[in-house]
């Protein structure tokens, strides 16, 4: 497997950190109360970030992806 560029991967989610959010999630086969429970986060700020519905503090996103990453291997 290649490797993305990690300062492409940046500034996509500098530009839609949501996108990301929802397809990383998708890309593991998982959904987004899974993501919020494994996150401690609420179903509803998953959500959120993932349309784009206001900024968020770097720490939800950091939680976010943290779950997700958990998850091991793409589907």
């Amino acid at each position: 497997m290649v490797k993305e560029c990690p300062v492409k991967k940046i500034l996509e989610f500098l530009n839609d950190p949501g996108a990301v959010a929802a397809k990383s999630r998708k890309a593991k086969g998982l959904k987004q109360r899974e993501v919020a429970d494994k996150s401690n986060l609420s179903y509803d700020i998953i959500s959120r970030v993932e349309h784009n519905k206001r900024d968020f503090k770097m720490s939800t996103y950091r939680k976010i992806f943290s779950a997700i990453e958990a998850e091991g291997e793409e589907k």
